[in-house]
């Protein structure tokens, strides 16, 4: 482990961390503090450049224990560490206090807010956002598993969550892992009838989102 001004390689983030505080950080010395330890051969900062030249921080957040685990110096402890540091990041962001700043302008903002969730999903998911009467998001959670269909997407079932969240309006989103975005038949059909449902108590569907490498919104196409 090599030293520079009397420090460890290790050391130096930490140092420069307390002295000018943690924006003066860049994302390797950043992940290098969390890491807090290399290997005989590599430093604790180039194994941070090393998993940050290969997951961007977009892709990171979602990065399973098993692909942190094929680094060279990432066994279980770190892997660990890493995998619980980005969940609570995740819940932060979904906390109320983050919430109150979100708003949903156009279709991109929806997709902004919601395209990290969706990242190396092997398997087809439908998320509902909950929304206020102010249209700020109360809560974004995964409803289905499976895919956005009759057979995995049960309508009364999202009637007893909007009810159970005291909301006014929701917003859909679902993703297609083979990266097309564009709605199926199936897909519009279903957003139609859930749109019918949620009129009877008077919810409104804001838009459905489907997203692959990019989204589409039934909302700007006029399918719901």
């Amino acid at each position: 482990m090599g030293q520079i001004g009397g420090l460890l390689k290790e050391e130096m983030p930490r140092e420069k961390l307390i002295q000018f505080g943690p924006n003066s950080l860049t994302n390797v010395e950043l992940l290098a503090i969390i890491l807090r330890t290399g290997t005989k051969s590599k430093n604790v900062i180039d194994l941070s450049r090393e998993i940050l030249t290969k997951f961007d921080l977009n892709v990171i957040c979602r990065t399973s224990f098993e692909e942190f685990l094929k680094f060279s110096g990432v066994k279980s402890s770190k892997a660990c560490v890493l995998v619980s540091l980005f969940e609570l990041s995740r819940r932060v962001q979904m906390s109320g206090s983050v919430l109150d700043n979100v708003s949903f302008k156009c279709s991109k903002d929806i997709y902004s807010y919601v395209k990290s969730d969706f990242l190396h999903l092997s398997e087809e998911k439908v998320m509902i956002i909950y929304l206020n009467s102010r249209n700020k998001p109360i809560k974004k959670e995964f409803v289905f598993s499976g895919g956005f269909n009759k057979s995995y997407f049960d309508v009364k079932i999202v009637l007893k969550k909007i009810l159970q969240n005291n909301c006014f309006k929701i917003i859909v989103v679902h993703n297609h892992p083979s990266g097309e975005s564009l709605p199926s038949v199936a897909d519009i059909d279903l957003t139609k009838k859930l749109v019918r449902a949620c009129g009877i108590l008077d919810i409104k569907v804001v838009d459905h989102l489907v997203v692959g490498r990019y989204y589409t919104s039934l909302f700007d196409r006029n399918l719901m």
